[in-house]
Formats: structure tokens, C-alpha cells, sequence
């Protein structure tokens, strides 16, 4: 009873009040049961047969409005039928009752149990009663989206019950529509009706009713939502033309019309939608327009000047070809007053047509190699002129090019083989010519023949790839070395045997033969051809080697660069090869490289070696620590296990527990790299150790871990080498970072974390208080890499933590390396703590950092002593660097004037950092810097004049000229007065800062003009 009363209220409220508010307490009580839908049908029967056309469509909205919330699941098929009845009578009735009873069919067309009958009675009374142009946009958006769901899930139903009446009655509602966003729907489903149904008599009609939609002229509005684009439109119109084979006859004259056009658009259009249509379309409708299509062509690629259309119009001629065999007859013929032209200035394009026609199809390449090649290679040995040459070698390569995407079976079918010995006569003479153009054409032409398939034997094909690496090894030009270490790549990709026995072997011997020379390009060949686990095998193990020889090679120890350049080759081998999908769930780099690396890396550490000063530099430190944290961050989860038991063991054994020794040789310094007091040459390896720890998955858990903390936290505090110290503040972060996920995974882990920050965060508080200044500063160091960890995870410590570093900025000898500090804690950090060493990061962590202290930042800057206000100031500029514009906009006013503010301060890292942020923040908050032009210009034109430092004059004018995208009625009262002091920057001493200037001062002069923003 009280189920009645309430729909009974409903219904009133909804039909007399216009109140919607309970329909959805209506729809739950009938999917709970409680009521039932044919009961609310006859609560509403009244309403719906009322005389008073408004009431009855009323009515029917909230049946319809109930529906949309019902599960599509809950209707039987007998209620399904007597809604669908109903509704359908409705469309018959006063056009006020359509739009309703067409959003209920809506609903209808998704019920799961929607008979077969009412399919068809769906469409009959849509085609029979209802206009679909005289229905608003959304109403007719109702009738597209009943048809689709028709479409998509009674497809046969439609087609077998319907056939030709629907796609009469689908032309009819479809005619004359205008809203992109309903074409988007209809060409959706006039593409599956195309497709899917006997088109008959219609099959003009319905080509009709979509292409006078063709060209697309559509330009969005900026404030668009539903964000619909030029290309979506087209794409579904495209797709419609090319749905039947049978709209040659109609899509072609139209497409040649439409070539015709001045218009760019519908020019690149045509040649698109024929390069798609051409592939579907008869053969017979195509061959009656070829001519005409190529003449259009021709005309385009010749003498349009445009890329775009050029490109397009190359893609079509590729797509005729490649469905007419005879097509190459015209296409001879229209070339050949190129070909044979004295004057070479349209045979690139004309190569160009040539080159597309042969893409088409193997028989095509065929036909135009075998009657263009003789004219070419007659011409090129007839011309003297190297520039003529260098033309015709170029359209020679193109051409060779074609040959590798088929694969001509049968030998004596190949188009190149009966011009084998001109080619490479032709070729080979032009590597000995001074011109480095023709020489680089020529290398090209090497490297295509070099790829061709089934073009000749396996002996003559390595002496090729001998020959190629022999003019590597010999050449100079670094465009032309980069030619043939791209086609050696290729090679190792598709026949790795032919390189591993022929370039692998003369690249190592290459190495020995002269210890002096700068063997980079050798290494990048190495690089190269590293594009398969074996091949990187390979090569890892001859770098290895040729690294142990130059160490026992005394003359070394003044290059330092032959390690760097060895370490970062592996570096970037190593990083290629675990991006690549072929080489994943390899563990050659883990269980060969890393160990053989550290190896040789250790022992020299306890050796009284002369190589320790180039073995160890800085640069040879972070290459090595870059391949081990590639290795290791990328570990196979299939062998955590093993990791977790062997690695991470002999890691800590060797580091931590004094657990190497060589057996082969007796040293007599002790391996002890995280004591402060070790060799320098082991405390340089911390940084090793780092990756190691820092790039391990969450899942492994490090044995001894608070045994190793205690132990970095030593060496941090008492190492007088700053980048070690760094390195294992950087371990501890870590560490401390994914702890808790270790607890998760290994019941070993029994170590606190908590109390350990707790003990820390005290022992580094005295330290900062009253310790030395170098303690101090490696207390520093280690706190704020503490705070990035704890920041990054969201950890419940990392309150404290931060305010203390806020505390820090007014502190007179700690302040500067506390606002730097915040720079370290918001952006992303190469070594480790980001997504690739797998570090624990919470989302939007910056945004919740900013709103969490920029407020006692500010409080802080004003009850600071003025001495240390920039501090503040500089750490307010590191937070708006990193946040994202839609937060920025909201939070950057009252911060505004605090930048402005910090121009002023003759601090050189504070200015650089807010020029720079004025500089992003000008892009996009305008209006916000718009207020403050009146302050800010004047400063940026003193700091344009910066006598002590270039970079801060170069981020000024900068930032000045990017000033002018901010409104003329805003700027345009300042012009004079920049362009006046610019042009005494004109005459700075540093060439960077005139060059600046003029960009700058150029971009002040169209302020108030047309021009302005164009260049």
C-alpha cells in the first residue's frame, strides 16, 4: 500500500510539478521488487491517454526516464513486447509524444531480452512515423543510437526480416544531417549498413546520402566538449566510401572533381580517400579513370609545392598501382619526357612517381626497375658534373630501396640482376669522389643493395658486408658512418650469423691495433649491431675484454676517456637491450656482466694499480653505475627467488662483510668500500653499491639490513669524499622508501624502519645544531634525501621531517642547502627514488607537498631576518616549477608578488630560479602575470644588463621575450622603453646574450602589430 502511494506521489509530482527528483527511488523499488513495472504502467494510464498532448508527454517521459534505470537484464521478453508495442504506437501520435517514446526505445534497444518481432516492429514504426529532420539534435541523436544497438546486436534479424526496406528507410533518416555529433553516429552505422546489407536498387541513393558530406569542412569550436575533430569526421566518412565495391562508378568522377579544387583540404582529402578506395573498389570502375587520376597526379607531385599534398598524392598513385597490372604502360609513358629531359630539375619528382608506382606491387617493381635503371645508369656515366650525378644516384638508391619489401622467389626475376655489375661500378667510383653529398648517395645505394633479399649468393653478400664495414673503418664523414652503422644494424637483426663472423671479429681486431687512437666509432658500431640477446653476448664479452687488456696496459693511465667511452657504450647497450621484447627474461647481463663487471672493478680497488685515477673518475663511476642499475631494476619477476639468495648474499657479502678475495692474487688491501676511512678508490664504488640496493623490486629483500643502515649512516656522517657520502644518503632513502613493502614479502625482515628515523632524525638534529660545517652539511645532505623518501610514500614521519627542513631556512650557514633541498625532494632523480628503480610513489604527492607547506613557507618568509628571506623564496620557486597548471592557476596569485620580490635579491641561484619559473608561468598563467607587468619589466631590463653573470642575462631577456604573448593593451605602454634598453644588450660581450637579445627585441618590435605572435 505504501509502494502505491509513493509511485502515486511520483507521478504527480513528476507530470503536474515537473519534479524528477524520486524517479530514481521509483526504478529502485521495482529492480528490489517492490513495485512492478506493468503496475506503473497502469498508475499511468490516465496520464498517458489524457486529451492534453503535454500531460501524455509527461507520461511517457517517465516511463521512458524509468527505463534508462533499469538493468537491461531485468525485463522479461513479454514485457519487453508490450513496452515496445506501446512506445511504438506513441510515435504515432502528436510529434510532442515522439521525443519520449523515442528515448524509451532507447532503452529498449539494449534489453538483453528483446524479441525478435519487436526488432523489426522498432524500425517499421521509425521509418513510417517518425521525420527525423523535424526532431531536435538530441531526439535524432535517440534515433541513431536505437538503430546502432539494432544494428550491432540483430544484425541478421534486420537483414533477413528487413533487407532492402531498412536501407531505404536508414537513407531516410539519415538525409540531411548536419550535427557532427550525431554524423559521427551515422556514418558508424551507415558503414555497417553498407557492409552488412543487399544495397539493390539503392546502391545510388545510398552512396548519395554520404557523399555530399564529402569534402569535410568542419572546424571545431575551441570550447568544444565533446572534443569531435576534422579527422573523426572524416574517417567515418571515409570509411562509408570505401564499405562497397560497387561505388567506383560514383565515388571516382566525384574524387576527380574534387581534385580540381583550389582548396588545399579537399585536395589532400581526394588523394586520401582514392588511396583507400582504390584497394576496394573494382578493377573495371578504376581502369576507365586511371588516366585521369594520373594526370592529377602527376600535376600534384610536379607542381603543387606542397608536401602534404605531395605525400598524399604519392600514397594514391602506390594504391593504383597496386590494383591495376597494366597501369605501368601510361605510367612509362607520362615519365619518360623526364627521364630523358636534359635539364634535371623535375627528375627527383618524377623518381618520386616512380618510386610509389614500384611500391605498389612486385610485378610493378618489376616493370619499372627493368625500364628505368638503363635509363639512369646511362645517364649518370654520361653526366660530368657531380651535382647532376649525385641527383640521378639518389633516384638510382630510391629505387634499389623498393627491392627489399618483396621478395622475388626466383632468382632470375629480380629487377637489379641484370644490372648487378653497372650498379656497383657506378657505386663504387662515387665512394672515391671528394663530394661528401655524392659519397653519402652512394653509401645509401651500398646499404640498399646490402639488404636486398634472394638478390645474390651468401659469399658475395658477407664480401659486401666487408666491403661496407672496410669504408666504415676508412671513413671520416659522420653522416656517412651513421648510413652504414644503420645498415649493419639491420643486418644483425635480420642475419646475425653473417655479423658475428664477419664485423664482430674485424671490430675487435680494430680495437688492438692502435691502443692511441679514438676508437668511438668503433664502439658505436659495437652499439650498433647489439640488436639480439646473442649478438649482445657477444659484444659484452669483447668490450669486457678489451677493457682488461687497456688495464694492463701501464700507457692507459693518461686516457681516462678509453674507460669512459668503454663503460658508456655498455651502458648504452645494456639500456637498449633491456627495452627490447626479444631480450627480456635474459639473464646473461645479470648473471654475466654485473658479477664479471664488479670483478674487475674490486680488484683493482685493492690494488695499487696507476689506473686508478682514469678507472675511477667520476664519469667511469656513473656509467658503471648506470648499466648496474639498468640490470638490476629490470630483474624477471620468475627469478626474485634466485636473486634474493644469490645476488642480493654475495652483494652484501663482498660490500658489506669483507667477502672478497681473489684467489689468483694475493692483495693487500682489504675490500671494505663503506668504511670511511678506505682507499679512495673503494669509496668511489658507494655509488655502485647504490644502484645495486636502490634499483632492487620491492618484492627482494636485502639481507642485514639494519646492520647496513647503521653502516651508511657512518660513512655518510665521517666520509670526507661529498659524492660518497651523497651516494649512501641516497642507499639509505631507498631503503627506507620500500621497507615496508620488504616486511610484506620476507619474514627475515625484522628490522624497525620507525625506530630507526626516530634515532636518525635525533643523531642528525645535533649534528646540524652544533656539529662542524662539513658534518653539517652531510647531515643536511642525508636529511633531505630522507624527506624525498618519506614524501614520496606519504610515510606518517614525513611531517616532521619537513617542517624541519622549513625550520632550516632561516638557519644562516644550512639555509641555501635547505632550499635546495626542495628542489631534490619534488623533482625526479635519475639515480634512484623514481618509477624505474621501482621506489614506493604515492599519486599527486607534489600537489599535497605544496598544499601542505607553502603556507609556513610564507609565514616563515615574513618572520624571517632579511638575511635569509631568499631562502624562503627559493623554495617557494621549486614548488611552482612542479605543479601542474590547473592547480598553479589557483594557487599562484597571492604567491605572485613573492617572485617578483625575489628578483630583487642579489642571490645568483634564487634569480636564475625564478627567471626560469617566470619564464614557464608567463606560458600559462597570463592573467595572473598581467597584474604585475609594472614591477616585473623594469627588473627584467636591470637583470638584461647583469654584469657578473651570463646566464642570468640570458633567462631575463628570455623571459622578457616571452613577455609578449600577455595582451597588447598590457605591454604595448612599455615598448619604447624595452627596445630602447635592448638595444644597448645588442653590443654584450657574449654572443649567446646577443642572440638573445635580438630574438627578444624583434619579438617587442611587433608588439601592437598584425605580425605579432607569427613568427
Amino acid at each position: 500500500m505504501a509502494a502505491s502511494m509513493l509511485q502515486n506521489d511520483v507521478i504527480r509530482n513528476f507530470i503536474t510539478d515537473g519534479d524528477n527528483s524520486s524517479i530514481s527511488e521509483l526504478a529502485q523499488g521495482i529492480i528490489c521488487g517492490d513495485n512492478k513495472l506493468l503496475e506503473l504502467v497502469e498508475s499511468l494510464g490516465p496520464h498517458l491517454t489524457d486529451k492534453n498532448t503535454s500531460v501524455r508527454a509527461r507520461g511517457s517521459l517517465l516511463l521512458a526516464e524509468v527505463l534508462h534505470q533499469l538493468p537491461n537484464n531485468l525485463l522479461l521478453a513479454k514485457e519487453v513486447e508490450l513496452l515496445c508495442t506501446f512506445l511504438c504506437e506513441r510515435l504515432a501520435d502528436h510529434h510532442s509524444i515522439q521525443p519520449p517514446a523515442l528515448y524509451g526505445l532507447l532503452a529498449l534497444s539494449n534489453a538483453a531480452n528483446l524479441p525478435t518481432d519487436c526488432v523489426v516492429q522498432i524500425c517499421e514504426h521509425i521509418f513510417l512515423n517518425v521525420q527525423n529532420q523535424t526532431l531536435s539534435r538530441q531526439d535524432r541523436g535517440s534515433v541513431y543510437s536505437i538503430l546502432s544497438n539494432l544494428l550491432n546486436s540483430h544484425t541478421e534479424v534486420l537483414k533477413l526480416r528487413l533487407g532492402t526496406n531498412f536501407v531505404h528507410g536508414y537513407i531516410q533518416v539519415m538525409d540531411a544531417e548536419k550535427d557532427p555529433r550525431n554524423l559521427i553516429q551515422a556514418f558508424r552505422c551507415a558503414s555497417q549498413v553498407i557492409n552488412t546489407f543487399p544495397l539493390g536498387v539503392f546502391i545510388e541513393e545510398m552512396f548519395e546520402v554520404v557523399a555530399c558530406y564529402f569534402p569535410i569542412d568542419f572546424t571545431p569550436p575551441e570550447d568544444d566538449p565533446h572534443r569531435i575533430t576534422r579527422g573523426d569526421l572524416i574517417t567515418g566518412l571515409r570509411s562509408c566510401l570505401a564499405a562497397s565495391t560497387r561505388f567506383g562508378q560514383y565515388c571516382f568522377p566525384l574524387l576527380l572533381e574534387k581534385l580540381t579544387s583550389d582548396v588545399t583540404s579537399a585536395k589532400i582529402d581526394s588523394l586520401q580517400t582514392l588511396a583507400t578506395c582504390a584497394a576496394v573498389y573494382d578493377v573495371k570502375s578504376l581502369q576507365e579513370f586511371q588516366c585521369s587520376f594520373f594526370n592529377c597526379i602527376k600535376n600534384e607531385v610536379l607542381d603543387s609545392g606542397n608536401q602534404k599534398i605531395e605525400m598524399s598524392a604519392l600514397e594514391a598513385l602506390k594504391a593504383i598501382v597496386s590494383a591495376l597490372s597494366k597501369f605501368q604502360v601510361k605510367l612509362r609513358s607520362c615519365c619518360q619526357v623526364h627521364l630523358n629531359s636534359e635539364s634535371l630539375k623535375y627528375l627527383p619528382l618524377t623518381g618520386r612517381l616512380l618510386h610509389s608506382a614500384a611500391e605498389g606491387s612486385e610485378v610493378a617493381s618489376v616493370f619499372v626497375l627493368g625500364h628505368v635503371m638503363p635509363k639512369l645508369i646511362t645517364r649518370y656515366t654520361a653526366c660530368t658534373q657531380v651535382r647532376q650525378r649525385r641527383v640521378i644516384l639518389e633516384v638510382m638508391t630510391d629505387l634499389i630501396g623498393i627491392c627489399q619489401n618483396f621478395t622475388y622467389t626466383q632468382s632470375d626475376s629480380h629487377p637489379m640482376q641484370q644490372h648487378k655489375g653497372s650498379v656497383d661500378s657506378i657505386l663504387m667510383s662515387a665512394l672515391n669522389e671528394s663530394d661528401p653529398r655524392l659519397k653519402l648517395s652512394a653509401a645509401k645505394g651500398i646499404s640498399a643493395i646490402a639488404l636486398l633479399n634472394n638478390f645474390q649468393p651468401d659469399v658475395e653478400r658477407e664480401a659486401l658486408v666487408t666491403k661496407i664495414l672496410n669504408f666504415y673503418l676508412c671513413e671520416k664523414d659522420p653522416l656517412i658512418r651513421n648510413e652504414y652503422r644503420s645498415v649493419m644494424s639491420r643486418l644483425s637483426n635480420s642475419n646475425p650469423a653473417m655479423i658475428m663472423q664477419t664485423v664482430l671479429l674485424k671490430l675487435s681486431s680494430q680495437l688492438n691495433t692502435d691502443p692511441v687512437a679514438d676508437h668511438q666509432y668503433l664502439f658505436e658500431m659495437f652499439e650498433a649491431i647489439s640488436t639480439n640477446m646473442k649478438l649482445v653476448s657477444t659484444v659484452l664479452e669483447q668490450l669486457l675484454l678489451h677493457m682488461k687488456n687497456k688495464m694492463s696496459d701501464q700507457n692507459s693511465a693518461q686516457r681516462p676517456e678509453d674507460f669512459q667511452l668503454i663503460t658508456k657504450t655498455l651502458c648504452n647497450i645494456c639500456s637498449a637491450a633491456v627495452q627490447d621484447d626479444k631480450c627480456i627474461g635474459s639473464d646473461i647481463l645479470l648473471t654475466s656482466l654485473l658479477p664479471e663487471l664488479l670483478r674487475i672493478f674490486i680488484e683493482f680497488s685493492t690494488s695499487e694499480h696507476t689506473l686508478k685515477s682514469a678507472l675511477f673518475s667520476d664519469k667511469v663511476i656513473d656509467n658503471l653505475s648506470a648499466v648496474v642499475r639498468n640490470i638490476v631494476s629490470h630483474i624477471d619477476e620468475r627469478n626474485f627467488k634466485g636473486i634474493e639468495s644469490t645476488l642480493m648474499n654475495s652483494v652484501i657479502s663482498v660490500f658489506h662483510d669483507n667477502g672478497y678475495s681473489d684467489s689468483k692474487k694475493q692483495t693487500s688491501l682489504p675490500f671494505r668500500p663503506l668504511l670511511a676511512t678506505s682507499p679512495e678508490a673503494q669509496l668511489s664504488l658507494v655509488p655502485v653499491f647504490t644502484s645495486i640496493i636502490a634499483s632492487l623490486p620491492q618484492q627482494i629483500a636485502i639481507p642485514k639490513t639494519q646492520e647496513i643502515m647503521e653502516t651508511l649512516l657512518e660513512l655518510t656522517m665521517h666520509c670526507s669524499q661529498q659524492r660518497t657520502s651523497t651516494a649512501a644518503s641516497m642507499c639509505m632513502a631507498a631503503v627506507i622508501n620500500k621497507h615496508s613493502e620488504l616486511l610484506f614479502f620476507s619474514e627475515k625482515a625484522v628490522w624497525n624502519s620507525n625506530d630507526w628515523l626516530k634515532n636518525v632524525q635525533q643523531r642528525l638534529s645535533c649534528s646540524l645544531k652544533e656539529g662542524e660545517v662539513t658534518r653539517k652539511k652531510a647531515a643536511m645532505t642525508l636529511w633531505v634525501w630522507l624527506t624525498k623518501a618519506l614524501v614520496l610514500r606519504s610515510h606518517p614521519m614525513a611531517v616532521n621531517f619537513v617542517t624541519k627542513l622549513i625550520e632550516l631556512l632561516s638557519d644562516g650557514d644550512m639555509g641555501s642547502l635547505a632550499a635546495e633541498g626542495f628542489q631534490t625532494v619534488l623533482f625526479e632523480c635519475e639515480d634512484v627514488l623514481n618509477k624505474n628503480t621501482h621506489a614506493v610513489i604515492r599519486i599527486m604527492y607534489r600537489q599535497r607537498f605544496f598544499v601542505e607547506n607553502v603556507g609556513k613557507l610564507v609565514e616563515g618568509f615574513n618572520t624571517s631576518p632579511t638575511d635569509t628571506k631568499k631562502n624562503y623564496l627559493l623554495a617557494i620557486s621549486h614548488l611552482l616549477k612542479v605543479l601542474p597548471k590547473q592547480v598553479l592557476l589557483t594557487e599562484l596569485p597571492p604567491l605572485f608578488p613573492l617572485m617578483v620580490q625575489s628578483l630583487l635579491y642579489e642571490d645568483k641561484d634564487l634569480q636564475l630560479s625564478t627567471l626560469n619559473a617566470l619564464y614557464d608561468l608567463t606560458h600559462d598563467a597570463p592573467k595572473v602575470v598581467a597584474q604585475h607587468v609594472d614591477s616585473v619589466i623594469p627588473q627584467l631590463l636591470t637583470l638584461a644588463k647583469h654584469k657578473q653573470n651570463m646566464k642570468i642575462r640570458i633567462a631575463a631577456l628570455k623571459s622578457l621575450g616571452v613577455m609578449t604573448v600577455l595582451s597588447d593593451h598590457v605591454i604595448l605602454p612599455y615598448k619604447s622603453q624595452v627596445t630602447r634598453t635592448l638595444e644597448q644588450v645588442l653590443d654584450d660581450h657574449k654572443r649567446l646574450v646577443r642572440n638573445e637579445a635580438v630574438l627578444a627585441r624583434g619579438e617587442w618590435f611587433l608588439v601592437g602589430t598584425a605580425q605579432k605572435g607569427k613568427t
